[in-house]
């Protein structure tokens, strides 16, 4: 069987208090909205994520037809996190695109993949990439595509639900704050 997520990712640099406290906020929010709630049966296998879908989880998915079965699926969970990761499309990765001429990214984007990634992570500096074919100039977070590696705080990650409805997922990126990035995973 198969898995994926999709994490909302908060890509500034921001203090770890001010993380925590987003991370606290965003809680709250999906907490009165009923989108989630505390998992009482905690597994590593089967349910290993503190958050379980709430009594008003449907309100948060595009399509509820198969809303049934999603809540017997294993894995169906909701992380929030408040300390930096990276959050990694897995087997969807994609390059991302420029936003002006829908290039892929450029060479520089691939052949330092790693290095980049690694100081990313590690320090919060965020590379900038220059288009290939129209010289766009911008930071990683700010190309193009839902399917490229991502680093950042705080974030939230919607385990195996059904696609999020898109006005859920422009409010959540709201409480986020600066720029955010989702990023759609699968392995």
């Amino acid at each position: 069987m198969s898995e994926h997520s999709v994490s909302l990712v908060r890509l500034d640099v921001v203090p770890d208090s001010v993380s925590v406290a987003i991370a606290d906020a965003v809680r709250g929010w999906l907490l009165e909205r009923g989108i989630i709630a505390a998992n009482d049966r905690v597994d590593p296998l089967w349910h290993p994520s503190a958050w379980k879908p709430g009594p008003g989880a449907r309100s948060a998915v595009a399509d509820d037809s198969w809303f049934a079965a999603f809540l017997g699926t294993a894995n169906n969970g909701v992380d929030i996190a408040a300390r930096r990761d990276c959050y990694h499309p897995v087997e969807n990765d994609e390059l991302p695109v420029c936003r002006r001429c829908s290039a892929p990214a450029p060479r520089a984007y691939r052949d330092s993949y790693g290095e980049w990634l690694g100081r990313w992570l590690d320090e919060g500096a965020e590379p900038a990439f220059t288009c290939d074919g129209c010289e766009w100039m911008a930071l990683a977070g700010d190309w193009a595509g839902e399917f490229s590696v991502m680093v950042g705080v705080p974030a939230i990650s919607f385990l195996n639900w059904p696609d999020l409805d898109a006005r859920f997922i422009a409010d959540a990126r709201v409480r986020l704050g600066g720029r955010t990035a989702v990023v759609r995973s699968h392995w």
